[in-house]
C-alpha cells in the first residue's frame, strides 16, 4: 500500500477490499487513502441490500464491523472503573462467587481489566464537560472505549434512573450528568460506599479476626449489626458505636477513620474477602452489582 503511494502510480486508482486492522492503521497518515464500509442489510430470503459508507479513519466502529477486538492485540476487551483499591479488592471476590456455577467464566485482565480513577478524579475526564475550555478533560474514548463506571453514593441521596430533586446537590448533579452520558455503562452504589454492601455475617468475622477472639463471639454483642442499619451509615463510625464486648466494654481498637469509614481500608477489605466464601456470604445489594458487571463483560466479549 505504501509502494502504491508513490509518484510512480500517481495516475492511478485502486479499489482494496480488506478485513484486516492493520491495513486500516496505514491510513491514518495518508491523505490519498479513502476508507468505505460496506454492510450488508435485509431480510435472508429477499435480495440482500448494502449500505456503502464513507467513514472517517479514525472511527472505531468499522474495528467494531470487521470483529476486531483488544484482544486481538493482548488488550482486555472492556474496563470496569471503580474509585479504588478496596473497591477492586472485594468486586473481584464477588465477580468470583457468582460465576463459580456459570458455565462461561469471564477472566481478570483477559475479558475485562479494572482501572482506579481515584473517586473525585473522575471530574479530569471526559465522561463530564470540562470547566475550563483552556483546558480539556482527557478524552476517555481514545483510552478506553469499552468501558463501565461504578461510583459510591456517600449518602447523597442519588437514585438510579430517577429525576433529581429542587435541592439536589452538586454531587448529585455530577452523578446525573454521568448517568446520562454512559448509560447502562454506569452504576451508583445502592449504599453509601463498598464497605457497606458487606453482610453482617462477614463483618462479624472481620472484627472477631481483629478482635483476636478465634471464632469466638459470646463475650461481643453483635445484636445491632444489621445490614438495613448501616448501608447508609458510615461503616466505622457505626462500629465503634454499635459493636461492643457484652460488659459494654469498647472493642480493642478503633474501626474508624477520621472521615468515619472504615480505617485501614485496604488489609479490612483482604480480611473480608477471605471471609466470602458463597453467595450467602454476598448482600443483595451486591449481587445486583455484580450481576449488571457480568453482563457489561459479557455484552463486551461477544
Amino acid at each position: 500500500m505504501e509502494t502504491l503511494q508513490r509518484e510512480d502510480f500517481k495516475h492511478f486508482q485502486y479499489f482494496i477490499t480488506t478485513h484486516s486492522n492493520h491495513f486500516l492503521d496505514i491510513t491514518f497518515d495518508s491523505n490519498l487513502i479513502s476508507v468505505y464500509s460496506i454492510e450488508q442489510s435485509g431480510s435472508k430470503n429477499k435480495k440482500p441490500t448494502f449500505t456503502i459508507t464513507n467513514v472517517e479513519n479514525a472511527d472505531t466502529n468499522v474495528l467494531a464491523l470487521i470483529g476486531v477486538q483488544n484482544s486481538s492485540v493482548f488488550l482486555s476487551n472492556c474496563t470496569i472503573w471503580v474509585e479504588g483499591i478496596t473497591d477492586r479488592i472485594y468486586l473481584r471476590k464477588y465477580l468470583e462467587i457468582i460465576q463459580k456455577d456459570k458455565v462461561v467464566q469471564y477472566k481478570e485482565d483477559t475479558h475485562f481489566s479494572f482501572v482506579e480513577y481515584g473517586g473525585n478524579n473522575i471530574t479530569h475526564w471526559s465522561f463530564l464537560d470540562s470547566d475550563d475550555p483552556n483546558h480539556k478533560n482527557i478524552l476517555v474514548d481514545r483510552l478506553c472505549g469499552k468501558l463501565f463506571l461504578i461510583t459510591d453514593n456517600d449518602s447523597t441521596g442519588f437514585k438510579m434512573n430517577e429525576q433529581l430533586p429542587a435541592n439536589a446537590t452538586k454531587k448529585m448533579k455530577r452523578l446525573k450528568q454521568l448517568q446520562d452520558k454512559l448509560g447502562e455503562r454506569f452504576y451508583c452504589l445502592a449504599v453509601r460506599e463498598i464497605e457497606n454492601l458487606l453482610t453482617p455475617n462477614v463483618l462479624k468475622k472481620v472484627i472477631l479476626d481483629y478482635e483476636g477472639r478465634n471464632g469466638e463471639s459470646d463475650s461481643i454483642n453483635f445484636s445491632k449489626l444489621k445490614y438495613d442499619n448501616y448501608k447508609y451509615k458510615k461503616i466505622g463510625n457505626y462500629i465503634d458505636s454499635n459493636v461492643k464486648y457484652s460488659n459494654k466494654q469498647d472493642l480493642t481498637r478503633k474501626y474508624s477513620s477520621d472521615s468515619g469509614t472504615v480505617n485501614d481500608k485496604v488489609n479490612f477489605a483482604k480480611k473480608a474477602a477471605e471471609y466470602i466464601d458463597d453467595k450467602n456470604d454476598i448482600s443483595v445489594d451486591a449481587i445486583a452489582l455484580t450481576e449488571k458487571v457480568l453482563l457489561f463483560i459479557e455484552n463486551m466479549n461477544k
